[in-house]
C-alpha cells in the first residue's frame, strides 16, 4: 500500500523514514477515509457505491487527477496507478469512470431490449416502412455498445449508443425496397453487442409486387377468360345463319345471357382468371 510523507513521496509500508527527505514516517498520520460527494468511504466497496451515487462530480474528480491524489494518500497505490492509466488511455470520461468502477470490482452493466423481433408484414415494392426499439442501461455505471445489421434493404438510426444508468436510446430501423425482389420474404436479424453482451432482434418483411404488376397480368387473364366464355356460349348461336347480330338481338341476348350455363362459365373463367394470375406471380414474376 505504502506510507506517504509530509513532503508527497510515498514510501513502502515497512519504511520508518522517508527515502526523499529522511523524515520519520507514521503510517497512522495517512488519511482513512475518501470524500466524494455528501459522503465517504473507507473501503473499496463504499468507494464503488459512492462513484455511482455521484457520477458527474467521479468524473470530474477522476480525470482532475484529485481522486488519484486521494488514493495515494490512503495509500491504495495499485488503484491510484490503475486510475492514471485509465486517464492517460481514455478520452471519453464516463467510459472512463466505467473502466475504474469494474476495476474496484462493480458488475458489467448489460443492455436492456424492449423487443426480440420486428414484424414488418408486406411491403410494396418501391416503398419503405419504419419500426423502432429501445436499448436501455437498467443496471448501473455507462453502457457502451454497438448495433449491426446486414439484412437486405436495411438501415438503422443509430450504430452506435453511450448510456448512463437509467437513459434510453429510440433505435429505428427503415427497410427500403426499392432495390429488392419482389414477392419474397425474408427473416434477417440485427445484434446489439456491448461490454456487458449482446443480444438480438429477429426482423421479418415480406416485398409485394407493386399494384400495377399485379393488375396487369390479371386483366390479360380476365380477358381471355371472358373470351373464351363469350366463344363457347356463341357458337350454338352463330351457326344459326338467322342469328349473326346475336349480340345485339334481344331474342338472342335472352338466349344466350338468360341461361344458367352462362353463369357457370362466368364463375369458371373468374377461377381459371384467379388461379392463373397466382401462378403468374408466384413463378414467373420475379
Amino acid at each position: 500500500m505504502g506510507v506517504k510523507c509530509k513532503c508527497g513521496t510515498i514510501n513502502p509500508d515497512n519504511a520508518r523514514f522517508c527515502y526523499n527527505d529522511g523524515e520519520p514516517l507514521d503510517s497512522s498520520t495517512r488519511p482513512t477515509t475518501l470524500s466524494l460527494g455528501s459522503g465517504s468511504a473507507s473501503s473499496e466497496q463504499e468507494l464503488l457505491n459512492l462513484i455511482d451515487e455521484n457520477w458527474e462530480e467521479a468524473k470530474v474528480h477522476l480525470y482532475s487527477e484529485r481522486l488519484i491524489t486521494s488514493l495515494s494518500n490512503m495509500g491504495w497505490l495499485d488503484l491510484a496507478a490503475k486510475a492514471e492509466d485509465i486517464v492517460d488511455s481514455t478520452s471519453n470520461k464516463d467510459e472512463g469512470l466505467e473502466y475504474f468502477t469494474e476495476a474496484l470490482g462493480a458488475p458489467v452493466p448489460e443492455p436492456y431490449v424492449s423487443a426480440t423481433s420486428l414484424d414488418f408484414g408486406s411491403i410494396e415494392q418501391g416503398r419503405s416502412l419504419t419500426l423502432s426499439f429501445e436499448v436501455q442501461n437498467a443496471t448501473r455505471g455507462f453502457l457502451k455498445g454497438t448495433i449491426n445489421c446486414k439484412a437486405p434493404g436495411a438501415s438503422l438510426s443509430v450504430r452506435e449508443f453511450g448510456l448512463q444508468c437509467g437513459e434510453s436510446i429510440m433505435i429505428a430501423v427503415t427497410i427500403d425496397t426499392e432495390a429488392l425482389h419482389g414477392q419474397k420474404q425474408y427473416r434477417e436479424e440485427l445484434t446489439i453487442q456491448s461490454h456487458g453482451g449482446g443480444s438480438k432482434v429477429s426482423l421479418s418483411y415480406y416485398v409485394s409486387a407493386p399494384i400495377g404488376q399485379v393488375l396487369e397480368p390479371t386483366a390479360l387473364f380476365a380477358l381471355l377468360g371472358a373470351t373464351l366464355m363469350l366463344i363457347i356460349r356463341g357458337i350454338p348461336v352463330m351457326m344459326v345463319p338467322e342469328s349473326r347480330n346475336w349480340l345485339v338481338r334481344s331474342s338472342d341476348f335472352d338466349f344466350v345471357f338468360n341461361t344458367g350455363l352462362p353463369l357457370y362459365f362466368a364463375a369458371v373463367s373468374i377461377v381459371l382468371t384467379g388461379c392463373g394470375a397466382y401462378i403468374y406471380h408466384v413463378y414467373f414474376n420475379d
